[in-house]
């Protein structure tokens, strides 16, 4: 239970980066830079995706290879409905104009929900393990400029049942292509998992690193500055001179224009990723914190922040007080266990959420009071204000 790790985040190893098809010898280059994301899938708690290639086409000239791993790389989609997942980062891509990007999938795996009538022992279809995405227009890489091409994965259109299997199901991928010039200001900071294999210093300071991504997927430039927090492996905050090349890292910040990632936080060595139910709000830098059913930990633990290091969020990037902890809220909670406490580095917060069937519903004072049978089999009663919207799923409000 102790080596509970930030498995779902820390990516796919393989090929990429500064790999793949060469420029042409003096050919001015750029950066391209590949995200996944996806939204929500129904009637499904994991959708594991392995891919195995994307590449660059052009109407003239060889496809440019921006990542190629046999292995493959799975990614749980579902994980990403919030935030992008950075599959790779190429710096040497050749100049010019592409119109088309093509995607190779192995395979497909699916996880139903537990309220879910879909079985357990199910089969995935896949069509062709080619996919051909053709953007809205062709695009630029420019020299010396940097392009961010986000896979957007529908799942929800993307999965259909086999017509003469039971129990089959066939993927044909819907996604969605987004092709902008630099880095979108909208994608929420990354936490990416990687190795220094490099100190970048200036006058004796060091000012960042690169860092190899999960098993040669390819590297990746970190740049450093004075509000930079540094996670020490044994629980306490340090400075950029505590770094170690050699030491895994995992690193929290935003892709700058170059293609480099302007870190915010830097967590060295195992981080803990657990979610729980604020049992209690923060008192002496301490709040308590049941785990959820299905978390690696079970029990309530007390989780310490430190004031002005500890981030807390109310979603990818707003920052907000400890005081914003409050009891019933559901906290994320990314951190080292030291003894019998959870250190946090980063704890992100959202309002509780009860998923199940209304069993009962009756008119109070304010507005109406439903009796939820939840999806594990235990009752919850949730009182909606007459001014709260009320919406059904794809079809808009309704009263």
């Amino acid at each position: 239970l102790l080596a509970a790790m930030l498995t779902a985040l820390a990516g796919c190893g393989g090929g990429g980066g500064g790999g793949g098809a060469a420029s042409p010898s003096g050919a001015q280059t750029g950066t391209v830079a590949v995200f996944v994301k996806d939204g929500p899938a129904d009637q499904f708690e994991h959708i594991w995706v392995t891919i195995t290639q994307v590449e660059l086409l052009s109407a003239s000239g060889s496809p440019v290879i921006l990542y190629d791993n046999p292995s493959g790389c799975t990614i749980d989609i579902l994980d990403y409905r919030n935030e992008d997942f950075l599959l790779n980062v190429r710096k040497d891509v050749p100049a010019g104009q592409y119109n088309k990007i093509r995607l190779r999938v192995s395979n497909i795996e699916l996880d139903p929900t537990a309220s879910s009538s879909i079985g357990d022992d199910i089969e995935v279809k896949l069509p062709s393990g080619k996919i051909d995405l053709n953007p809205r227009a062709p695009f630029t890489v420019e020299p010396g400029g940097t392009v961010t091409v986000r896979l957007d994965i529908d799942a929800n259109k993307a999965i259909h049942v086999h017509p003469s299997k039971a129990g089959w199901y066939i993927f044909r991928p819907v996604v969605f292509v987004d092709i902008e010039s630099g880095v979108p200001a909208a994608i929420c900071p990354k936490l990416v998992h990687g190795t220094i294999t490099e100190l970048l210093q200036s006058a004796g300071q060091t000012t960042g690193f690169v860092m190899s991504l999960d098993d040669n997927r390819g590297t990746l430039t970190v740049k450093l500055n004075a509000d930079t927090d540094i996670f020490l492996s044994y629980g306490e905050f340090g400075s950029a001179s505590d770094l170690i090349e050699g030491e895994e890292v995992w690193v929290r910040g935003k892709m700058d224009s170059s293609g480099a990632l302007a870190a915010s936080l830097v967590i060295v060595g195992d981080v803990l990723d657990l979610q729980g139910e604020v049992a209690s709000a923060v008192s002496s830098n301490v709040f308590r914190l049941t785990m959820l059913s299905g978390e690696a930990f079970v029990g309530t633990y007390e989780v310490a922040i430190v004031p002005g290091k500890t981030l807390i969020l109310t979603d990818c990037n707003t920052e907000v007080g400890p005081s914003a902890i409050q009891e019933g809220m559901v906290a994320r909670v990314f951190g080292k266990l030291v003894g019998f406490e959870l250190r946090a580095v980063v704890v992100i917060l959202r309002a509780k959420e009860v998923k199940g069937e209304i069993t009962a519903a009756e008119n109070v004072t304010g507005g109406r009071q439903l009796t939820i049978l939840q999806d594990g089999g235990a009752t919850a009663t949730v009182l909606v204000p007459t001014a709260v919207p009320v919406y059904i799923e794809g079809d808009g409000q309704v009263s």
